[in-house]
Parts: C-alpha cells; structure tokens; sequence
C-alpha cells in the first residue's frame, strides 16, 4: 500500500477518534430493581470452589450483549432474544445491585443427522462441492451423524469499564476443540477473533447446518482485528478497523512465488439503527492489496482492491422480516460465501498481479408460525471474475435453503428440519451440486428470563424475554450491534 493510502487511513482514524467528531453516548450500566435467587444447581460451597466467590445469581441484565450465531437454534436472535436470549447473568459479584464483575456460561450440545449428495466442505459452501466426472462425485451420497456443532460460551464483564471477555470454544469434526471467537472489549475498542467489520451478522439468514450462509453473504465469524466504533445520538454509528490478511485467497503469477502480507486488511462502515428499532442499514468499505516475491527475490504490488457492501433488515407483518445483502468490488475474495474455497480475489494478468471482481447478493425471509415455530427462506448467488489460466476455480456459486425450527419457549431445547441445495461453476464450465436434508437436536440453556411481563409487545412477554433496558444501550443491540 502507498503511502498515501496509509496516511488516508491514519487521518480517517485519527478523526474517529477525536472527541470533535460526535458525542460519545454514555454506556454507564445501571442495576434494574430484582430479587436475588439462590445459585442454581449447585450448593453455594460447591459454586463458591467453582468460582473463587460466594456469587449471587439474579436476573440483572448485562450491558453488553455478544455475537449473534445464526446457527443457534436455542439463540435465533430474532428480535427481543438480542444475541444471548436477553443477556441475563447466572452469577454477580459483589454487591448484588451494583456488581463489580457478572459471568455467563452456556453450553450447548447439537446432534446433527445429515444426508448430502455432493461431499460438501464446511458450511456446504458451494465452492467446496465435488465436481462432476471427480472420483469425489462418483462417491456421492453420505449420511452422518455428529455433534460438530457443540459450543461453549463465556462471558466476563465489568460494567463500570464496560470491558468484556468473551469466548465461544467449538468442537470440531475431528474431535478436537477451536475457537471459533475469543475476543475483549472495553469501551469503543474491540480486539481478537470476531466477525468482520465488513459483515452484519445480524442480517444473516438462520441455518441449523454450522457455518452455513448464503452465498453472496459476508460471513466472516473468525477474523483477527482491531476494531473501533463511535456511536452518535440519532442511532448512526461509524467505526473502522484493521484485519487479519489472507495469503491464500488469491491466485499468484507463477508456482514458484510467494504471497507477501506487508499490510493488514482496511474495513470503514456506517450502520444505522435508531434507537428502540430492530431494522438496520449499513454500508462497508474494504481496502485490500496483494503482493508477493518472485524467485528472484524481486517483490511486485498489486493496486489497491476496493470492495463495497451493503446490509439491510426491516420487519413485514408482525414479526416476519426480510433480510437482504450485497457486495461488490474487487479483492473481496474469501469473505464472500460462496467463493470463499478459492483463490479468486486476484490473480494473473500477464506477468502482473491484479485484483479481480467479486460480487454477490442474497435474500432471506423469516416468518413465525407460532411463538415458538418458525421458518427461514433464503436465497444467495457469488460471482468471481477469473483470469484465462484460472480454469479450476469457482466462477459462479448459488444455494438456497426452507428449515423449519421449533424452540422450548424456556430456551433448552431446540429441533430443526431444513432442506438446502447448492451449485458450484468453475472456469472450464464444470459443475458441482450438492442436495442436504438435515435433522437436528440441539439441548443447552439460551439466555432467556424468568417469565415476567417485558414492557413490550406481547410476542416478547410470552416468549418470557425481556429486552435490553438499562445503560442507553438499543433494545436490538450496543456500540457494536449486530441485531
């Protein structure tokens, strides 16, 4: 990158930063009005070895809520449920209306029972279908059973430093764990793994398939960065950060080069979300450049990609709601689902590496049935410009899915039906399709409230939630929102 892209980017930070550039809306947490219970499950000498302290459990909010997970029956994160259900504490420390520090814990284990037609990879990203004519397409048909989706959430926070430490510890289809998200806040910062700024999980389509979008979608879960936000008054919120680069998801000019990660990936958004509304609008930027050394050690710079996206969520009748996003630009590359399998953000033109376009959109459409039955329509396409050698890679990507998904309105156990197919295109014009029918289970305990009326609509009083209330914090979301 030039040195004037980095001081373009230093200046735009420097002026989020400065206290000239909007007043900041205050986060200070206060205590709601409640009755302290006893600990849950356990005798209090058994949770005070389990914690180092005697805690007292309640149903005080906490400040800050955490990632959506649009493939968590049990958290659908439709509307009042607000990331965690609605972000209650199992244990406080401290006085008990005024705490110095609240924990939450949540596991969840999930057993799936799949049938695919197209030895799909993660996320059945249409990227990763087997080809047709592929020893892996002769192979086509498997069934499975497996509890892949199983998590461990934590939280820690600290309200009078609104900090944060979060963590969701998965286990993988090899038995081992990952984290899928470990990251810490406090204040407008935020660093570690966590989903890009260029995304909004919260207009993601659900799925009961783990890891699973639509293509054309922005579903980053994962990303390393540093991120920093300013909320305004009116709901408008502006932020930027710096990512991780991907050294892998571009095509190099010769076998004998290597990828160069001088400069970390550059994402600005605007996001708007009125305070006490569930519907949003955001738009994203992203600045990307790719380089690498040829064997004679002569190193060569790509221009710098540019890639725009855009959000948006807004309700129909009652609690049915739209979900729609679109990406464009060069150098997206991995990001978008879809083409996140191949090396198609840039690629040779000539002796030259160059950035090539990558675009995508998708729309999705929840209804509820009930108020605990629902379902999720949607529908995404991918399409990645390809250089003439670049014969084997994904040019066109496209899947869409109908589930239907019943909750326990206590937030403990979960079931889910969904069908989903997709397809691949590559370069040469071949083919890979892949068919899914998924059954799963999922048992755990989502962050739902005791059954106490919410102040709100009927629809959230009996699903027993109650949004978000204290600190200024929106119902739907924080200084980082993604509802």
């Amino acid at each position: 990158m030039t040195r004037m892209h980095l001081a373009t980017i230093v200046c735009a930070l420097c002026f989020l930063m400065s206290p000239s550039a909007a007043i900041s809306q205050s986060y200070k947490w206060t205590a709601p009005e409640i009755d302290v219970q006893e600990f849950e499950g356990a005798p209090r000498d058994q949770a005070s070895r389990l914690f180092g302290v005697i805690p007292s459990v309640s149903t005080m909010q906490i400040p800050l809520p955490v990632p959506v997970d649009p493939n968590d029956m049990l958290m659908q994160d439709a509307f009042d449920r607000s990331d965690f259900g609605s972000g209650y504490a199992i244990a406080t420390f401290g006085d008990s209306e005024d705490p110095y520090a609240m924990f939450r814990l949540v596991p969840n284990v999930n057993l799936n029972t799949t049938y695919n037609t197209g030895n799909p990879g993660d996320g059945l990203s249409p990227s990763t279908f087997a080809l047709q004519g592929s020893n892996e397409a002769r192979a086509s048909g498997r069934f499975a059973m497996d509890t892949t989706a199983a998590s461990l959430k934590s939280d820690v926070q600290i309200p009078s430093l609104t900090a944060q430490i979060y963590t969701e510890i998965r286990a993988t289809g090899s038995g081992q764990l990952d984290f899928r998200q470990i990251y810490g806040r406090a204040g407008n910062w935020l660093g570690g793994s966590y989903f890009s700024s260029f995304a909004d999980s919260g207009t993601l389509p659900q799925s009961i398939v783990l890891n699973a979008a639509p293509a054309g979608a922005i579903a980053s879960p994962s990303v390393v960065q540093l991120q920093y936000v300013r909320l305004f008054e009116s709901g408008l919120l502006v932020g930027a950060a710096i990512e991780n680069p991907n050294g892998s998801d571009f095509t190099l000019v010769n076998a004998t080069d290597v990828p160069l990660l001088r400069v970390p990936d550059f994402v600005a958004r605007v996001r708007y979300q009125p305070f006490n509304t569930w519907g949003s609008l955001q738009g994203a930027l992203l600045l990307r450049q790719f380089a690498y050394e040829d064997i004679g050690t002569v190193e060569h710079f790509s221009p710098v990609a540019v890639s725009f996206s855009s959000n948006a969520r807004f309700k129909t009748f009652g609690d049915d709601n739209v979900r729609l996003g679109v990406v464009g630009g060069q150098g997206a590359g991995s990001r978008i689902f879809g083409l996140n399998a191949a090396q198609i953000a840039a690629g040779p033109s000539g002796t030259s590496l160059v950035p090539l376009q990558n675009v995508g959109a998708f729309a999705s459409y929840q209804h509820f049935w009930t108020e605990s039955l629902w379902s999720n329509v949607a529908y995404g396409y991918a399409y990645a410009e390809l250089s003439p050698s670049m014969t084997d890679l994904t040019r066109r990507s496209q899947n869409g899915w109908v589930n239907l998904i019943w909750n326990d309105p206590r937030g403990k156990i979960a079931l889910g039906l969904e069908y989903q197919v997709g397809q691949q295109e590559i370069g040469d014009g071949r083919h890979g399709l892949n068919h899914c029918v998924q059954l799963s289970m999922q048992i755990g305990k989502g962050y739902s409230a005791p059954e106490v009326p919410s102040g709100e609509s009927a629809t959230s009083t009996e699903r027993g939630m109650r949004p978000y209330s204290g600190g200024g914090v929106p119902s739907s979301g924080d200084i980082f929102p993604r509802l």
